[in-house]
């Protein structure tokens, strides 16, 4: 009886520890842009992913969850990117939106723990000039 409870109790407690599995934006508290990076400057422009603060929600808003192997067999390699910071759930998370409508987020330590988003929807918000 006394081996099952401490069982119970462990693996409530690695639970409640472990990150969730599923991003939640209503969790999050302002994203903040912090640069835009370019590999191919012929190939891409700063309006081509012309993210502001507002429109950084807005896209993960929008955007779904999808796994690693999803965004790299469907969708390609963008040029360019947005990358910054947010606050989600108590935990300083960097991400990342990509000119080809894809994204990540990552808030463990390491940032070896990332969710996955595409948004087909949002050539608006990646476009939009200030």
């Amino acid at each position: 009886m006394e081996v099952r409870m401490v069982t119970i109790l462990c693996c409530g407690l690695l639970c409640a520890c472990h990150p969730s599995d599923r991003f939640d934006v209503r969790k999050t508290d302002i994203f903040y842009v912090k640069d835009y990076n370019v590999s191919a400057e012929k190939d891409c422009r700063t309006e081509d992913v012309n993210l502001n603060n507002t429109r950084a929600k807005q896209f993960f808003t929008r955007a779904r969850a999808i796994d690693y192997e999803t965004m790299n067999a469907n969708y390609p390699v963008a040029p360019c990117d947005v990358v910054g910071t947010v606050s989600y759930d108590k935990h300083a998370c960097d991400w990342e939106v990509s000119a080809a409508g894809t994204a990540w987020v990552a808030c463990d330590e390491k940032r070896e723990q990332r969710w996955y988003f595409a948004c087909d929807d949002c050539s608006d918000l990646l476009t939009h000039a200030d």
